[in-house]
């Protein structure tokens, strides 16, 4: 199965850009984020709504301290 783009799944690394900041994180079926360490789990709601996603999607994330917009800006290959 091959597609034209790369999409967010467990061991991808994206950049993303949430709300106007530029970050990359890799993805993790861990049960766990740790944002400082750049690694989202795919179990958060970050996650979750990223999962199957490919650059140039946009999601909107609501969270009770406010909502994020969270453009895929880039797909890395998975490093095996």
């Amino acid at each position: 199965m091959s597609d034209k783009t790369n999409s967010i799944s467990a061991g991808t690394t994206a950049t993303l850009i949430i709300n106007k900041e530029e970050v990359t994180y890799t993805f993790t079926d861990k049960p766990e984020s740790d944002y400082s360490q750049g690694t989202v789990s795919l179990a958060s709601p970050m996650g979750e709504a990223l999962l199957g996603k490919s650059e140039g999607d946009v999601v909107e994330i609501e969270r009770d301290t406010g909502n994020l917009t969270v453009t895929v800006f880039e797909v890395h290959d998975r490093e095996e």
